[in-house]
Formats: structure tokens, sequence, C-alpha cells
């Protein structure tokens, strides 16, 4: 799929909904990911978020299409902002616990509430699937944005920095 093809496309790769801005959220569902995707995580990772360069074995291993699980990208025309997805914690052995992952905005789409609106989507999403979430976060800013939809700070797992029990 080339960026041309990209705009055009994506209505078929998942459910739209747009802000009234000209930005839009992209629940995507399919298996081939836009181009424009791979510069945004080459952007984060060259911001400092090693944890983006994981993001392609994490699609290839399970491409968050399971029940409970999404990838949400945000669009504004053909330009890709940001990025979150939702899926089942691999790093525990429990089904009920769901993980928020993968998180970026561009950095010259930040302050625009994008972020928040992903969250929103993927707290959305975890409602009558998970019943808790869990997440890691090296950023005080991004902590605080978790913190103000309930996530409570851990210190019991190296592996995650915020924890929520999911309400039904």
């Amino acid at each position: 799929m080339n960026d041309h093809s990209q705009q055009t496309d994506r209505h078929a790769m998942g459910t739209t909904t747009s802000n009234g801005a000209g930005v839009e959220v992209v629940r995507w569902t399919h298996s081939e990911l836009p181009p424009s995707l791979g510069e945004l995580v080459s952007e984060a990772v060259l911001s400092g978020h090693a944890w983006a360069s994981k993001f392609h074995a994490a699609w290839r291993s399970g491409p968050f299409t399971s029940p409970g699980e999404a990838l949400f990208l945000t669009f504004e025309g053909n330009q890709l902002l940001a990025m979150a997805a939702i899926c089942a914690d691999p790093f525990v052995d429990d089904a009920t616990t769901g993980r928020l992952r993968f998180i970026y905005v561009r950095s010259s789409a930040r302050r625009r509430g994008l972020a928040d609106r992903l969250v929103k989507d993927c707290l959305t999403l975890a409602r009558g699937r998970w019943r808790k979430l869990r997440l890691h976060t090296d950023s005080a800013v991004a902590a605080r944005l978790y913190e103000r939809y309930g996530f409570r700070p851990t210190v019991s797992d190296p592996r995650a920095t915020h924890v929520m029990d999911v309400p039904p």
C-alpha cells in the first residue's frame, strides 16, 4: 500500500471516528500496516523511546485483533500522527489482564489531546474484556495522563509502572 492509497483505503481497514477537526482515529484491522507507521516508530525510537523498536515484532506475533485488542492510529489528512495499542499483557500469565502499549504521539502533534483520545479509546474497548490493565512508562507527563484515567503507580513489578482495575 503506498502513501496515496493509505488515505483512501484506511476506511476499509477498520473503524474510523473523527473529532470534527480533520483528525480521525482508525482502529486498524488489516494485516498490512500503513507505510507511514514505520516512520512514526522510527521517530519514537530516535527520540529515546527504545520500547517502540519492539512494535513490529509484537505485531507479527499477534496483530492486536483478538477480542479486547486493537491498534489505534490517528491521522490528519494523509499524515499519521499517533498510535496506541491494547492487547493481552504478554508479561503475565493471566487471561484477564490487558496492557496498553506503544502509545506515541509524533512530536509535532503533541499538546492537541491525541494521547488523551487514544487512551479513552483503549479504555472503552477494555470494558467487558479485561479485569486489569497494566502499562509501563518512563515519562512523567504520560504518567499524569494515565493517572487521570485511574491508573495507579505500582512498584511491585519491573514490567509495569501503572495498573488499573477496569470497571465493568
